[in-house]
């Protein structure tokens, strides 16, 4: 799909805005939490509008998790699921909603670090809070934490709770190479038994099922899911336009340009992007 100089290949809309390219697929048939091992999961308040959905077949093999390639992230990045409905990205299920909770004492492991003090370094710490007997069972928990300097963010998923010991032991806790120390911020996502207010949703990527509180009747308001990666790729291509298109809900980035030259894109919307 290469042009030449004097006449370049141009995508453009007949009315700014109108033509959409999207990686997005609407969401059908939701159904109410019949399953009493879910359902008594599910905060009470929250139980009478949680509504659930098997995963498209156009959803990715396996299913992407949320790690992210944060300062200090040692594994390759994942770019999750996303959810809009009403034009708007839906938040995945979040506690504490809009603040933080703090790490207690870390065990295990440890090395010090000169002026920045000790870092535990097996992902292992104390939280003594009710909280941690609802999170037991969840099929993928997930916490997102500044968990030894203050700029170093990242998503980890749960390995395992010890209600005994009351204790949080990370997945793959190697992967942020500055450690854990006491009192640091963090905040539990992707828990169905966190889902509390209209948006929220999780995911079970096991099961390939996703629960949702919908803002509105997801019947009379398509619930749209974010599944391909890209939305335009192009290779040893030259000479091409895109003009005032809107470009959404993908994943990852939404044009990928390799080895190419005298490409444009103007006047266009880029919007409910992953990355």
């Amino acid at each position: 799909d290469a042009g030449t100089k004097a006449s370049p290949i141009v995508y453009r809309a007949t009315e700014p805005g109108a033509a959409i390219l999207s990686a997005a697929i609407p969401l059908a048939g939701w159904q109410p939490v019949a399953d009493p091992a879910v359902a008594t999961r599910l905060d009470p308040e929250a139980r009478p509008h949680v509504v659930w959905i098997d995963l498209p077949k156009e959803t990715p093999q396996p299913v992407p998790g949320f790690a992210n390639g944060g300062c200090g992230y040692a594994g390759k990045p994942e770019y999750p699921l996303a959810l809009f409905q009403n034009g708007r990205r839906l938040p995945v299920s979040r506690w504490p909603n809009r603040t933080f909770a703090k790490m207690g004492p870390c065990v295990g492991r440890h090395e010090e670090h000169g002026h920045v003090g000790t870092a535990y370094i097996d992902g292992t710490f104390i939280f003594d809070n009710d909280r941690l007997i609802r999170w037991i069972g969840e099929p993928d928990a997930w916490f997102d934490g500044l968990w030894f300097h203050h700029w170093a963010d990242q998503k980890m998923q749960l390995k395992q709770i010890d209600p005994q010991a009351k204790t949080i032991a990370l997945a793959n806790p190697e992967s942020h190479r500055f450690g854990y120390k006491e009192g640091q911020q963090f905040f539990a996502f992707n828990m169905i038994s966190e889902i509390d207010r209209p948006g929220e949703w999780a995911v079970d990527r096991q099961s390939r099922r996703l629960y949702l509180w919908p803002e509105s009747n997801p019947n009379e308001a398509t619930v749209f899911l974010a599944v391909g990666d890209h939305l335009v790729t192009m290779t040893d291509v030259a000479n091409v336009r895109f003009e005032g298109l809107t470009l959404e809900g993908c994943r990852e980035t939404a044009v990928v340009a390799k080895n190419c030259r005298n490409v444009s894109i103007s006047g266009c919307t880029l919007r409910q992007l992953g990355s």
